[in-house]
């Protein structure tokens, strides 16, 4: 946790923040895959979807007890299968670094996605292997990414005080997808997205996507991301996605809501020009 921002909750997600994966020593290997996902094969197969996935990676908590944080994950799978690229992002405040992972892979006719992502977090350099299915049962890909350089402690005198994980899972989903189907975003005037939080919302991470550079070659696709908090009796919340408009050019704007637990209490995702 950013030594800031010990006596403040929100503090952690404004002023530390950063994710990745792991390996090395006993502590720092990778959990199984979520339980969520089928062991049937059939559940997958020609049902996994292809295009444009978009959705968050969240490191591990037990790894990364200091500030476990979720962050923005996509990839741009092919039909059935083959290579496919995609992107892991980890700026949080203005004073970082561009932090932006790169990811490649392969995808099976039968839904799994392998790969391996690289890149540098503050200069420091991270990456590692990746692994996940597509679960026809609930509808996303879903699996477990490493840093086989291990946990880092990252410190920038004036700016952040954060941990990386050593590990952590990742969940994505196709655009314009809710999950469950209760949870739904509004578009209103001036590109302002809303959203219902669903029970027991502690807070929700934003993410948006500039979608033709996400299809294309990636470069600059990922606009923003941040966390919000849920304030104590509060039913809803809203994003304005206007500074982020640019001409001709749509823009993904994607809501994840969790809990306290740091785990997923929905999603949803809308598309915006």
């Amino acid at each position: 946790m950013l030594k800031q921002a010990q006596a403040a909750v929100a503090a952690i997600f404004l002023s530390s923040i950063l994710s990745a994966c792991g390996g090395g020593s006993d502590a720092d290997r990778p959990p199984a895959l979520p339980g969520s996902i089928s062991s049937d094969p059939s559940a997958a197969a020609d049902d996994a979807p292809s295009g444009l996935m978009v959705g968050y990676y969240q490191e591990d908590a037990s790894n990364n007890p200091e500030d476990p944080m979720p962050g923005t994950f996509y990839m741009n799978l092919p039909v059935r299968s083959g290579d496919y690229s995609g992107q892991m992002y980890y700026t949080y405040v203005g004073c970082q670094d561009e932090n932006v992972g790169t990811i490649s892979g392969n995808k099976t006719v039968d839904g799994d996605i392998s790969g391996t992502w690289a890149g540098t977090v503050d200069g420091n350099p991270v990456g590692g292997p990746y692994e996940g299915q597509y679960s026809g049962n609930t509808g996303l890909y879903e699996g477990t990414y490493q840093n086989t350089g291990g946990k880092l402690h990252i410190q920038i005198e004036g700016c952040v005080d954060y941990h990386v994980a050593a590990h952590g899972t990742f969940k994505l989903f196709p655009v314009e997808v809710s999950w469950p189907t209760s949870f739904s975003l509004s578009k209103g005037d001036g590109d302002i997205v809303s959203w219902t939080h669903p029970a027991d919302a502690a807070y929700t991470f934003v993410t948006v996507i500039d979608r033709a550079a996400a299809l294309t070659d990636g470069t600059e696709a990922i606009l923003y991301q941040d966390t919000q908090f849920v304030d104590p009796g509060s039913t809803g919340d809203a994003f304005n996605a206007s500074g982020f408009r640019q001409s001709g050019r749509e823009r993904i704007v994607v809501i994840v809501s969790f809990g306290s637990d740091d785990q997923m209490l929905a999603y949803s995702s809308i598309v915006i020009k």
